[in-house]
């Protein structure tokens, strides 16, 4: 093709296009440096032929918007679905789906950046709009009550998630069918829920009815299929079935390295939770190995920045804190809440709960003082969250006793322990990993007395 032909192909709206749809791809591979290279490529090229008023450069930015997203870039991706938003409500109008699709990306943006009730008023606009355009029986409709409910999940108001849950699965079974797998999800989330109140058992039996339904749709070599072997076997770590959750991690783990890669980031969400109950079994040394290999991996993905890998940052710490190495403990503690308040802010409760985390670990250096000024600052914190409240103070309060016990400080420890079961116990019911830690640690300071 002469150079002339070949610049005007590059510069038609069909080019962009497939651009478009090239970068969709690889950000579905987690190549998301390629991915948005390509989408900001496609862009250019709508803008100068389109204009930037036509919904094809508003889908771009929404796109756009979504791969920053998935790196870390919460920021930019608000402002670029926001811009979108706009281009939407004067071509199409805030009736059209494109609106309220743009409208759901935008919450969930908020949501990442903690901003739950600004996403709440965002997913029921949005849901108003579906209602309207599309009806309550169509997948859209479904799609984001579940949006809905995780929010107020995240708000810690679980039964209205899970009304909202139950009633999307009931849709999507109209609408799809028990065998399709977005009934699967519909499954899955709800299974979350139950799970977050303390009903493993249901939550059980409702990932393992979704396995299955994957298992016949998509196969077992599907992502889907290893993600909810994932969530089975947390609720059964959460159950305290250590040996059965280890084996379906390393099952998921091969399935997502044979899927995805060893360099995605589901891969190094398994490896991170396959660490966590090698660590719960007393497998420390295995444990380290693996969090740090999932550190290196999201590190590549997200940046150093993402409020994921301070997570993998702050579970490293816990492991080496575990293994007496304090001092690389603290460290990594402190690396992480820097990430954390730059990319969250001092009020969240990811930050929060890493603030009680490195206040223990300075009072098992022996620094209580500087230690219980921390403890009190995240505590104060947790009380004042709007939501879940309860929740993240009983975290405070059993990190915090932990931090207690490392110093020596038994009473007082055991006084914090039972404050930090009852707190829990009120939120996630009795029978859940947390209050069963909470139990542990009073019943080891009751031997010690």
């Amino acid at each position: 093709m002469p150079d002339d032909q070949r610049c005007l192909a590059e510069a038609h709206p069909d080019y962009a296009a497939t651009l478009h749809n090239l970068a969709h791809v690889r950000q579905a591979m987690s190549r998301n440096a390629e991915a948005e290279a390509l989408y900001a490529q496609a862009l250019e090229i709508y803008k100068t032929a389109l204009g930037e008023a036509h919904p094809d450069y508003a889908a771009t930015l929404h796109e756009l918007g979504r791969v920053r997203q998935a790196m870390g870039r919460n920021a930019e991706a608000e402002a670029l679905y926001a811009q979108a938003l706009e281009i939407y409500k004067t071509a199409l109008g805030e009736a059209h789906p494109s609106y309220a699709a743009t409208l759901r990306n935008l919450a969930n943006v908020r949501q990442a950046m903690g901003r739950n009730a600004e996403a709440e008023a965002l997913y029921a606009q949005a849901l108003e709009i579906y209602k309207t355009a599309l009806g309550e029986a169509h997948p859209s409709y479904a799609a984001t009550l579940r949006n809905l409910a995780h929010v107020r999940q995240a708000m810690g108001r679980n039964a209205e998630a899970e009304a909202l849950y139950a009633q999307a699965l009931e849709i999507t079974k109209t609408a799809l069918g028990e065998a399709h797998p977005d009934y699967a999800l519909m499954l899955h989330n709800l299974a979350h829920v139950r799970q977050a109140m303390g009903r493993n058992a249901e939550a059980e039996a409702l990932y393992a009815q979704a396995l299955e339904i994957y298992k016949t749709a998509l196969g077992e070599a599907h992502p889907s299929y290893a993600t909810t072997l994932r969530s089975l076997a947390d609720v059964r770590q959460a159950m305290g079935r250590n040996a059965e959750a280890e084996a379906l991690y390393a099952q998921a783990l091969e399935i997502t390295k044979t899927a995805l890669g060893e360099a995605h980031l589901d891969y190094a969400t398994t490896l991170h939770n396959l660490a966590d109950v090698r660590q719960a079994m007393g497998r420390n040394a295995d444990a380290e190995a693996l969090y740090a290999q999932a550190l290196e991996i999201t590190k590549t993905a997200l940046g150093e920045a993402h409020p994921d890998y301070a997570l993998m940052l702050h579970n490293l710490a816990h492991v080496r804190q575990a293994m007496g190495r304090n001092a690389e403990a603290e460290a990594l503690y402190a690396q992480a809440l820097e990430i954390y308040k730059t990319a969250l802010g001092e009020a969240h409760a990811y930050t929060i709960l890493n603030l009680a985390s490195l206040a223990a670990c300075r009072a098992g250096l022996g620094r209580i003082n500087a230690a219980r000024h921390m403890f009190e600052s995240a505590l104060a914190r947790a009380s004042a969250l709007s939501e879940g409240g309860t929740l993240w103070t009983g975290r405070v309060r059993l990190k915090w006793a932990h931090g207690l016990l490392a110093e020596g400080l038994r009473d007082e420890a055991k006084g914090e322990a039972r404050a930090a079961r009852d707190l829990l116990a009120q939120v996630l019911g009795p029978e859940t990993s947390l209050v069963r830690e909470a139990e542990k640690l009073i019943e080891e300071i009751g031997a010690g007395d």
